[in-house]
């Protein structure tokens, strides 16, 4: 089904916004890691194959109808079987390519808002993270000596797990994000939709931390310089995640010997939902408020994520009440369509 638009918008083809979406503004701008970006062009792919099936032979604003964008949502799910995560992620990447349509023409910029208020995330049951006991965590951190790299790994796994950090969150602090004082010390973490929250850490965490600031950093730190960074060409540039993940996983399989209900093939992310799940359990913080220090962006989110009881979700529902009371068709073989054209150029 397409949707009939302007018809100053019907005569326009997106072919250009393509080429640029993935070779400048993807790579760039916006997305970082090539996983991502893989990921990112596959889904346009498969969005402009589902297109070219439906007997479309050129992408124009029309096609990024909210009326299309789901049909092609609930294809994702009946005909090539993907879960409610993948189809959600797929759009995702839908969504960013029609926000960048608009920055680039504003007489377009209601196409991501279209998308955004009429096609819904496909609904699907959210898996557990398996966490990590206490015990368990204490076992890793007991795995580190007083070496230089040892220095850097407890400072950064006792960040992750004390402030709940999402790995990406933690590679992407800098010096400037760290505040330790006397009295009170906090570092500014940028999550998910480009949210700042700041996030309390112990005198504990923050002695930790200045010892590895002068190790890594020496007296004088430059503050826009990554927290935790890979020397590169004289250059302290970011450090990679696969990195992170290898290295924890070595020193957890260590520590599994003396902790045996450590998980196996352990990664980063369980120390955040370790900590959530700890600080629920101790009554430190409820679930309302755990919500805003994870940055989730509802509580349903934590709701599912965490082992919830009936009675932290009823404590859960009537602070959500009070806080709502504040104001507030068949391929195309004869000849190539230019949608082949765009696909040929996404590599897929």
């Amino acid at each position: 089904v397409v949707t009939t638009m302007k018809n100053n918008k019907k005569k326009l083809t997106l072919d250009r916004y393509v080429y640029d979406w993935v070779t400048t503004y993807l790579p760039k701008l916006r997305i970082s890691s090539t996983a991502t970006l893989r990921t990112y062009k596959r889904a346009l792919n498969i969005f402009l194959e589902y297109l070219e099936l439906s007997g479309v032979t050129e992408l124009t604003p029309d096609n990024l109808s909210p009326g299309v964008v789901n049909n092609w949502m609930k294809w994702l799910v009946e005909k090539r079987g993907n879960s409610a995560t993948t189809c959600n992620s797929r759009l995702a990447a839908i969504k960013s390519f029609a926000k960048y349509i608009g920055s680039c023409d504003n007489t377009l910029r209601s196409l991501y808002f279209d998308i955004s208020d009429y096609v819904k995330p496909v609904k699907g049951q959210q898996t557990k993270v398996r966490g990590i006991s206490k015990n368990g965590i204490h076992a890793i951190l007991s795995e580190l000596g007083g070496g230089k790299k040892d220095i850097r790994d407890r400072a950064f796994m006792q960040i992750l797990y004390s402030a709940a950090l999402r790995l990406d969150e933690i590679l992407s602090l800098t010096i400037e994000n760290v505040h330790i004082e006397k009295e009170k010390s906090f570092i500014i973490v940028l999550g998910k939709g480009n949210k700042l929250r700041t996030i309390p850490i112990f005198k504990e965490d923050a002695k930790i931390l200045e010892k590895y600031i002068e190790t890594y950093h020496g007296p004088s730190p430059v503050p826009t310089d990554y927290l935790f960074f890979s020397p590169v060409r004289n250059e302290k540039g970011k450090l990679s995640q696969e990195c992170m993940r290898k290295r924890i996983k070595q020193i957890a399989s260590n520590a599994r010997v003396k902790c045996p209900d450590i998980p196996d093939n352990i990664h980063p992310h369980q120390f955040r939902h370790a900590r959530a799940q700890h600080l629920l359990e101790d009554k430190v913080l409820n679930l309302a408020e755990l919500s805003k220090f994870l940055g989730h962006a509802s509580i349903e989110t934590t709701m599912v994520y965490l082992d919830v009881t009936i009675n932290q979700k009823l404590q859960a529902f009537t602070q959500m009440e009070k806080d709502n009371n504040l104001p507030t068709k068949k391929k195309w073989k004869d000849k190539k369509s230019d949608i082949a054209k765009l696909r040929s150029l996404l590599g897929m």
